[in-house]
């Protein structure tokens, strides 16, 4: 029924496949970009 409105990718951040929508962007944030936005900016 709704076979086009989604594809399969690998998320190699996580390291497992993902069902991501079919009008997203290819390609996101790097692995770093969203390690570093969550840590508090306090660490050293």
């Amino acid at each position: 029924m709704n076979k086009t409105l989604y594809r399969v990718i690998f998320n190699s951040c996580r390291g497992c496949l993902m069902v991501v929508a079919e009008n997203v962007k290819c390609e996101g944030k790097s692995c770093a970009d969203s390690d570093s936005a969550s840590r508090s900016p306090y660490e050293t």
